[in-house]
């Protein structure tokens, strides 16, 4: 027997066999069945980090603008928040698509999500920050 095996052993072998090939291939999908859903779970969360960091800018540029202009950002009127959106086009914010950005009369920011928008964990709907994690309104 341990002859027949060294006599197969010995002879040249150029290439795999069919075996060999469908046992990588499985491994192969096993690894990829577990690593794709991973990586969509990094995409949600990185939409949503994109949000979060532009709802901080946009509320940072509203409370500094009122500041300057000695409004009461608790209490703003609707020119006033005219006036604070005209800074910069909201509507042009970069970020996911489907995403938009409001500020409302009494200063606090918002991120409108809509149902065809990119994936976020939070799913659609109308969000504002809190403790640096989305809420909705």
């Amino acid at each position: 027997m341990i002859q027949w095996f060294n006599k197969k052993m010995s002879k040249k072998r150029k290439g795999f066999t069919l075996i060999e090939l469908i046992v990588v291939i499985a491994i192969l999908g096993i690894l990829a069945a577990l690593a794709i859903p991973r990586f969509a779970n990094s995409r949600e969360s990185a939409n949503e980090g994109v949000i979060i960091a532009n709802l901080k800018t946009l509320t940072s540029t509203a409370e500094v603008y009122a500041v300057q202009k000695n409004y009461d950002i608790t209490a703003l009127t609707d020119a006033q928040v005219g006036e604070i959106k005209g800074l910069a086009d909201w509507t042009s914010v970069s970020g996911p698509t489907g995403v938009t950005y409001d500020i409302s009369t009494a200063g606090v920011v918002s991120a409108t999500i809509a149902d065809n928008a990119v994936p976020t964990t939070v799913g659609a709907g109308t969000y504002k920050i809190e403790n640096g994690k989305l809420v909705a309104v």
